[in-house]
């Protein structure tokens, strides 16, 4: 039944069919099909995979972020963030990394990340670099958005399978900034190769000015993280908390959120949230059905007969995680191989909390590579170049992300430490 399934989704996605309906249609189709099944299932386990406390977070910390992005919070991130690094050769380029790991941290989003910041950036990007190579490293920069806490990506996955999310976002923290140091890095040699000029460094004045005008909004991510780590509120009740923060902020510290603007980002959230929310409940049916057919232990015995190695395992995981990522969308492809990936971890003795960041990790890696590669394509878009060309320019930052992936595995205290020194008991 499962390749029935699969084979199924695969036709309607070669036929044109967009992935959330493909994901549904495919499930009910199978439904239909097997005589010992009711296609009531693909109401039932739609509603089901929806009643959750945890995705009750996505919602909130969308709207978050686009309050902030309203209230003139990316603007003064972006400046925050030039005078610290705007004087380094390639500077415009490590303001793009900077902002967007710190904007990471308020929205958990790449597509609020590509969008946002891109549109400020990707302008003064291509006067430095050219379009191709703009529109890239945005889109890699995006990329930091849903890796970097409060990540909507590792809410979804630690809700699927019962991981802490808590233990999620603070296992991520340092991937994501050796991440964000190994982009800037790259992008200071690139600047070298083609003859850029650093600008001049900002005065101390300056920076102090700075810091001032952005620390409400770095404020932002301390609470949040903060607040769930001495278990004064949940990760859904942080959501809240942050959609609170934004409207005080913007409306008496900034000054810049209008009721207009409020209902603006209403409209998003509920557009965006929406978007979100359909894909796990269509890919909620073809996780079941998967799940019926006993699928996923089917592929812990298939993996077991090719290596008992743990760490080999993992290799092999994190190349098909990015395959598929590349093809699915990564919201969608979370919702359906979480639960059959979960069960590796009791099989194999991993760590929950190591297998699901790298997991996470080797998903959010499609978002920036063709032929979906969601972030890629809002920058490609707003940089006004073909997707071909940037495409060229962006495997170097795979490479990298890929790097990090290599170096947690080999070694999982990069992403262990933190959650183990901070929330044990």
């Amino acid at each position: 039944m499962s390749i029935i399934l699969v084979l199924i989704f695969l036709v309607l996605l070669f036929i044109g069919i967009p992935v959330v309906f493909a994901l549904g249609l495919s499930g009910l189709i199978v439904l239909i099909m097997n005589p010992e099944l009711s296609a009531d299932l693909l109401a039932q386990r739609m509603f089901t995979q929806l009643d959750s406390f945890a995705l009750l977070a996505v919602p909130f910390f969308i709207l978050s972020g686009a309050l902030m992005e309203r209230s003139g919070i990316t603007h003064r991130l972006i400046n925050f963030a030039n005078t610290l690094c705007g004087h380094i050769t390639g500077g415009i380029g490590h303001v793009s990394v900077l902002s967007s790991l710190i904007f990471g941290g308020l929205s958990g989003s790449g597509t609020a990340n590509a969008s946002a910041i891109g549109s400020i950036l990707i302008p003064p990007l291509k006067k430095k670099f050219g379009a191709g190579f703009a529109a890239a490293l945005q889109a890699a920069a995006a990329g930091l958005g849903p890796i970097v806490p409060p990540s909507i990506v590792m809410i979804i996955y630690g809700s699927m399978v019962g991981v802490s999310i808590a233990g999620l976002f603070i296992g991520a923290i340092i991937p994501v900034i050796i991440m964000a140091i190994g982009f800037m890095c790259y992008v200071y040699f690139y600047a070298k190769k083609i003859g850029m000029v650093p600008e001049q460094r900002e005065s101390l004045k300056g920076v102090a000015i700075a810091t001032r005008k952005a620390f409400w909004a770095l404020m932002a991510p301390l609470i949040i993280l903060g607040g769930m780590l001495l278990g004064i509120f949940t990760a859904t009740e942080a959501g809240v908390i942050a959609v609170f923060y934004s409207i005080l902020v913007g409306v008496l510290i900034y000054k810049e959120l209008t009721w207009a603007k409020i209902i603006e980002a209403l409209q998003d959230t509920i557009r965006v949230n929406g978007q979100i929310m359909i894909i796990v409940a269509s890919a909620a049916i073809f996780a079941w059905v998967l799940g019926f057919d006993q699928f996923p232990s089917q592929v812990v015995q298939f993996i077991q007969s090719l290596t008992e190695n743990g760490l080999l395992t993992l290799l092999l995981l994190v190349v098909m995680l990015i395959l598929i990522g590349t093809v699915l969308e990564t919201t969608a492809a979370v919702i359906i191989f979480a639960p059959v990936l979960s069960v590796l971890v009791p099989a194999y003795g991993f760590d929950p909390i190591h297998f699901s960041v790298l997991m996470s990790i080797a998903l959010i890696i499609g978002g920036i590579t063709p032929p979906v590669g969601i972030f890629l394509f809002i920058t490609s878009g707003i940089a006004k170049v073909n997707l071909l060309v940037s495409s060229r320019y962006v495997f170097p930052f795979v490479l990298i992300m890929l790097a990090v992936i290599g170096l947690c595995i080999i070694f999982p205290d990069l992403i262990t430490f933190l959650p183990t020194m901070l929330l044990s008991d």
